[in-house]
Parts: C-alpha cells; sequence; structure tokens
C-alpha cells in the first residue's frame, strides 16, 4: 500500500478500500485550474494578466502593495486563480528560495474520488433502502458541527436518496528528495483522492494530479477536519432527510416505509 493511500484511508476510514476494481469521480477539481499574475491597472481597467511573468516567485518579486519585494516601485500585482479571484498569500520571504514557498490552496475542503469493491457496484454504494451497524447521527449539512437533525437507531430501514461526497481538507507536505517533478524542500498540499491509488495535489499555484508517492513526503499531522468524510444523505420512514458520515451498512435492500 502507498504512503499517500494509507493516508487517505487514515483520513476518511474505509470508504478507500484496498482490493477495488474501479473509481467514480464525484467533482474533483478543474486540473485546467492554473493561477497566473495578474497587475492592477493605472487606467482603471481592472487587474490585468501579465503573461510576460510566468511564476509566482516574480510576481512576489515585483508587487509593492500585499507584502511583495516591491521592484516595480509602487504597482500592485497578485497571484490568482483570474482576474476576479482574491489573491493567493505570498509563500515567499526575502532571502528565502521560491521552491520552499507555502502557497496553501484557493479551497480549504475538496470533493474527491471513492472506489467501488464487489459488494458496492455502484456510485453511492448502492442506493435504496438499508440498514446501518450503530445508532447513525444525520446532520444537517455535511458537517459533524451542524445540528444532528435525528439519530437512526440500530434495525431501522432507512432510504439512501442517492445523494453523496467524499470530502476532505487540503493535507501539508515537505517533499523530502528531488526526483522528477518535485525538488526537495518543496511545499504540497493534498488536496482530493482520485481512485485506485492517485491523488491530486497542490503546489505554489498549480494543480498536479496522478500523484502516486511520486516522492518522499513528511506530511504534517492536523486535526480531522468536521467536514472530511463519506457523506450520504439518508431519508427515514418518518421524513426526516439528513446526512450520515461513513455510514456502516449490515443490510440492504430492507422494507422501507
Amino acid at each position: 500500500m502507498t504512503e499517500s493511500r494509507a493516508l487517505w484511508i487514515s483520513l476518511i476510514g474505509a470508504v478507500v478500500i484496498a482490493g477495488a476494481l474501479s473509481s467514480c469521480a464525484t467533482g474533483a477539481p478543474s486540473r485546467t485550474a492554473v493561477a497566473q499574475c495578474y497587475w492592477l491597472s493605472n487606467e482603471g481597467a481592472g487587474w490585468l494578466e501579465r503573461p510576460d511573468i510566468t511564476n509566482a516567485g516574480r510576481c512576489f518579486e515585483m508587487d509593492s502593495c500585499s507584502g511583495g519585494a516591491g521592484l516595480s516601485g509602487g504597482g500592485c500585482y497578485k497571484w490568482a486563480m483570474s482576474a476576479e479571484a482574491p489573491a493567493l498569500a505570498w509563500g515567499a520571504r526575502p532571502g528565502v528560495p521560491w521552491s520552499t514557498s507555502d502557497i496553501p490552496p484557493p479551497q480549504d475542503i475538496y470533493e474527491g474520488s471513492y472506489e467501488m469493491t464487489s459488494d458496492c457496484p455502484e456510485q453511492g454504494c448502492a442506493y435504496g433502502p438499508a440498514r446501518f451497524a450503530t445508532n447513525t447521527p444525520l446532520y444537517e449539512r455535511q458537517d459533524t458541527r451542524a445540528p444532528i437533525v435525528a439519530t437512526i437507531p440500530v434495525g431501522e430501514c432507512a432510504l439512501k436518496t442517492g445523494r453523496d461526497a467524499l470530502l476532505s481538507a487540503p493535507r501539508r507536505g515537505v517533499v523530502l528528495e528531488t526526483s522528477g517533478r518535485f525538488a526537495a524542500g518543496d511545499i504540497i498540499y493534498l488536496t482530493n483522492y482520485d481512485g485506485e491509488g492517485y491523488s491530486t495535489i497542490w503546489r505554489r499555484g498549480e494543480y498536479i494530479s496522478e500523484f502516486q508517492d511520486d516522492v518522499a513526503v513528511r506530511w504534517d499531522n492536523a486535526p480531522r477536519d468536521p467536514r472530511e468524510g463519506y457523506w450520504v444523505e439518508v431519508t427515514r420512514a418518518n421524513g426526516q432527510v439528513g446526512w450520515a458520515l461513513d455510514p456502516e451498512i449490515i443490510e440492504r435492500d430492507c422494507a422501507f416505509g
């Protein structure tokens, strides 16, 4: 088992299962989304793309308005996902190589993919009536801080509506070796699981897909985000609807209603 795959299992639980047959996407971020440098026009035209500045390090050096090195002598620059998007935080400090800069990804939660097994051949692990192995709280939204709408007791048959999501918060790590497309000291973020052992990571303004332990990484030990996990929308026979986190099913196709 690869290191990043083991990390996902520890974060998400039993959803990412060894021996999977295939994977099914549920909304991973666009692979074409790449941050660029923008300059604030002096003539009221707003933020304009600067195609001549192709890396965040140079953009940082030019910025004089939001913590950059100020080499432009007063110009405002930002490194962002679009002209309208907010600036990504500068990760560099004077005298620190840009390759070791820490630029967090633009989202604080991501939706990934889960893997299907022989007993779960469809997305959502066979939507329909089911019984759960434990007393299962139903949350108002995909967040364990949200109000609990109801609790499904063991033995009650409830209906999985067909809506689900595999959510994960970015996990920060430091690359420990130089190899291929990575250099020792790179700060990367594991954003979402793509299935079959592959993940997407964020590095200094770009998403990199098909990451599978390409290099050794020291991952930060961060507390689990209350939104993380495999969420399934469930309806009770009395009409109550809520979200169950990492549900464990003991029986399918039970008598509902």
